[in-house]
């Protein structure tokens, strides 16, 4: 590279590509070996379905993510992205955990023993939303209502509404 050019800075990262490249990293190291022989096929769409969840639902870089965070993911946020019939569904406690204390060490965050503590408390309050057959599903497609107009569709040729008693074409029409 010339002595006289100036490489342009880098483009930040969006933060879903800052959790994709964390929950890559983890996936690929040692750590991440480690979750995917202990829990199996099960592992990386459960690190898919959390990385997803931090990066969308959560919306917050790794810093910014405190207790109260996770607690509404535990409790709410990941028991409405799981349909119910995943045979993983139980592990998702288990790999968030193991994900969040490598996010730590990989970010070097004083908070890792607070998210594992958190996540080893709402366990429980997981596994019971996910046994909550009314649980708010998030990402169901919800049926569209079509727009309906609120009165039938005046014709040209029908008297005006405005009840000059000429046809509609040759009154209110012309202004609109």
């Amino acid at each position: 590279m010339d002595a006289g050019k100036v490489r342009p800075p880098m483009p930040e990262r969006t933060l879903e590509q800052r959790w994709r490249l964390l929950a890559a990293s983890f996936r690929d190291g040692p750590e991440g070996r480690e979750a995917a022989g202990r829990f199996g096929d099960g592992f990386r769409p459960a690190l898919d379905l959390c990385c997803y969840a931090l990066s969308h639902d959560v919306a917050l870089p790794p810093p910014e993510v405190d207790g109260e965070h996770l607690r509404e993911l535990l409790r709410n946020l990941l028991p409405g992205r799981i349909e119910g019939g995943e045979p993983w569904r139980g592990d998702v406690p288990d790999v968030l955990g193991a994900f969040l204390a490598y996010t730590a060490a990989a970010e070097t965050l004083s908070v890792g023993w607070e998210w594992a503590t958190i996540v080893d408390a709402e366990s429980p309050n997981y596994l019971a939303a996910l046994r909550n057959g009314s649980r708010t599903r998030l990402g169901a497609a919800s049926k569209q209502v079509p727009d309906r107009r609120p009165s039938p569709k005046l014709g040209r040729n029908e008297p005006c509404f405005c009840g000059s008693g000429k046809k509609y074409k040759h009154c209110c029409w012309k202004m609109t």
